[in-house]
């Protein structure tokens, strides 16, 4: 038998035809693949790491399409860093399936990697750890590696692992169900189809840190880190997405939107209030907002003048129902900027779309603290899906009441109880 020594050397243009420029650089961690341009940066080493790296950079050059990561991600409303990740992973997987790399991305390797990650960063673990979700001992090691590093905890450990592995299941599960896994090899097509929808499901689990924060928005992030730590249940249904309904009613708030007039400031825009008061200038109130998420299973009953009663009070509210039924269900915005649906289409809509059932109530909470707040939750609590126990005090009920709690979600058992802030 003769065994052939390794090779650090690659020949992309074997696998498209084109002149590549293919680069050795130091530093086995190290790769970098330009398919537009055909230049490739691989590491010159032969460590496990470093031919890891180099098949993952040839994968790039089979089945990635090119396209600018920037525009695609532009153009999906997502983040660029979330399109590279999603597509790592797609990468990893279709590696999975043509070698083992088992022995790559040692303990040390990784250590090193974590002592430049600041402590709960959630968003960097999970982006490393869906890159390498397919490889099985690099997986269990980057988890291990990020607890021991002093970075993270054994709960941040459980959150990334519950929430990466929901999210594959949903962008991967109908391939492997389907029986199509070489597809994803042969043709780039799964680009479109699982790497475009797992970035935008990751940017919603992970949402991108502006680089100054303010006050709030620090405030936010912690909000988003408290969440991301409480565990979630398995058994719920599926989120399929968020529909927005037609909203032929203008509803008018209470009072118009008002101002407030100072004797100082940089720009007079009240200058007719000179001979009255001084004070020319002047600031925009802020309009009571947020969002409110209603539980829309067959128990609870709206009208129109709930909405009304609402958006006259908080006319930059939003207003969204949830649903399901069979292991899946959705998300209806019903109000929000002063216009709304007619409640009893939206519930008829809902009925024969999503169901009558819960299903998606951790889920569905999960996305509310997303959107603008105050949040508000309207439900009578009975939380449940198909596969686990229903009402409340039970697990699917512990971790909505947790979510609620981490986010300081506002609840009321019915919409006309509801108070806003």
């Amino acid at each position: 038998m003769i065994i052939k020594p390794p090779s650090n050397k690659v020949i992309p243009g074997a696998i498209d035809g084109r002149q590549w420029e293919v680069a050795q650089v130091d530093g086995d961690m190290n790769g970098r693949c330009d398919l537009k341009r055909a230049v490739m940066e691989i590491p010159r080493g032969d460590s496990a790491t470093a031919r890891l790296v180099r098949l993952h950079e040839l994968c790039h050059a089979k089945i990635t399409p090119r396209k600018n990561p920037a525009l695609v991600a532009e153009s999906a409303g997502c983040s660029h860093n979330a399109i590279q990740w999603a597509e790592d992973c797609r990468v990893s997987y279709a590696i999975r399936l043509c070698d083992s790399c088992d022995d790559a991305l040692s303990a040390d390797e990784l250590k090193e990697v974590f002592k430049q990650v600041p402590a709960g960063d959630l968003r960097t673990l999970a982006s490393f750890y869906l890159a390498h979700f397919f490889l099985p001992v690099v997986r269990e090691g980057i988890l291990t590696a990020a607890v021991d590093s002093g970075r993270f905890t054994m709960a941040d450990r459980e959150s990334v692992n519950a929430t990466v592995a929901r999210l594959l299941d949903d962008s991967f599960g109908p391939f492997l169900r389907n029986g199509s896994r070489r597809s994803m090899i042969a043709k780039p097509t799964g680009f479109m189809k699982i790497t475009v929808p797992l970035a935008q499901a990751f940017d919603m689990e992970y949402p991108p840190r502006p680089e100054n924060p303010t006050p709030e928005q620090r405030e936010e992030m912690e909000t988003q880190k408290r969440v991301q730590r409480v565990t979630a249940q398995k058994g719920w249904g599926k989120l399929k997405g968020v529909e927005v309904m037609a909203m032929p009613n203008r509803i008018r708030p209470k009072r118009a939107i008002g101002r407030r007039f100072y004797d100082v400031g940089v720009v007079p825009s009240a200058v007719h209030r000179m001979t009255i008061d001084n004070q020319i200038f002047s600031t925009k109130v802020k309009v009571k907002g947020g969002t409110i998420l209603c539980d829309a299973s067959g128990s609870m009953h709206y009208k129109l003048s709930d909405f009304k009663r609402i958006i006259s009070e908080a006319p930059a509210a939003t207003i969204a129902f949830y649903a399901g039924r069979a292991g899946k269900g959705g998300i209806v915005i019903a109000a929000r900027n002063g216009m709304a649906a007619d409640p009893q289409h939206v519930m008829r809509h809902i009925r024969e779309t999503l169901g009558g059932g819960n299903e998606v109530d951790a889920p569905a909470l999960r996305w509310l603290i997303k959107q603008p707040g105050p949040h508000y939750w309207v439900s009578d609590e009975e939380v449940g899906a198909r596969g686990m126990a229903f009402g409340k005090h039970k697990a699917g009920w512990n971790e909505c009441n947790a979510i609620c709690l981490a986010a300081r979600v506002m609840r009321a058992e019915n919409i006309t109880e509801l108070k806003m802030k």
